[in-house]
């Protein structure tokens, strides 16, 4: 393999080393592996941890993006899911990639009437997801609240805040903050489909086997949803997801 000379860079590669010096500090090395294709290598001294490299190839064209490896101590994980994710890994490899979690929206929670059409809202979603956490954390707390104007259901847990917002105008469940250990996990699980890899996260991250918890999850049962939508068992959710663009 041979370096690249700075004139033979192509302009989206010159883009991406930019990127990478304005959050990293550094420029990363460039090397030729192929009449077509050339390895952007992310590995500097400051960050022993991370290794990273991002492959571009020809397509006869321009330059696309074709392949991406991350490693971090030693260990080879999946690619990030955005740049701005690969930068958090980068500056904190125990981050996971995540960012802090901004727990300010709990602040916009109010009380709500128990017995109002609100709180039967959250009623199916409430049994679903107590029977979950429960078992997972016993001293769980689950509270019914009013979010701008619809029903919500916040659960409180040892290490983690989870806050459900019912709204049957746009959709029904939507799950609005998913917090662990001070990190943002939210965008992880916002699909239903989820549901068991997220239980099944709650649950390995508080030491409980995964498999007793998420066996048999299904969508919760409320008037908003249809017939329960079965989802597959929980995966090691903290193989995260080396820098695509």
């Amino acid at each position: 393999m041979a370096e690249v000379a700075p004139k033979f860079v192509p302009k989206a590669i010159v883009k991406l080393v930019a990127d990478i010096d304005k959050n990293l500090g550094f420029q990363p090395t460039l090397t030729r592996v192929g009449d077509r294709r050339i390895r952007i290598t992310i590995d500097h001294p400051s960050q022993p941890r991370v290794f990273c490299t991002v492959d571009y190839k020809f397509t006869g064209n321009r330059w696309e993006w074709a392949n991406s490896k991350l490693v971090v101590d030693g260990n080879r994980i999946a690619i990030m899911e955005s740049p701005q994710a690969f930068y958090r890994l980068f500056h904190d490899p125990d981050s996971l990639g995540m960012k802090a979690a901004d727990l300010s929206i709990l602040d916009k929670l109010a009380p709500i009437e128990p017995d109002s059409t609100l709180a039967l809202h959250t009623r199916g979603l409430a049994e679903f997801i107590q029977a979950k956490v429960r078992r997972i954390d016993p001293n769980t707390q689950i509270d019914v609240k009013v979010y701008r104007g619809n029903a919500a259901l916040l659960v409180t847990m040892a290490r983690a805040h989870i806050l459900w917002v019912i709204d049957p105008k746009h959709g029904g469940i939507a799950l609005r903050l998913f917090a662990l250990d001070g990190w943002d996990f939210t965008i992880r699980f916002k699909d239903l489909s989820k549901l068991a890899e997220m239980f099944g996260f709650l649950a390995e991250s508080h030491g409980v086997d995964p498999s007793l918890i998420t066996r048999e999850t299904t969508a919760p049962p409320t008037q908003f949803t249809s017939a329960p939508q079965s989802v597959s068992n929980a995966v090691r959710t903290r193989k995260q997801t080396v820098i695509r663009t």
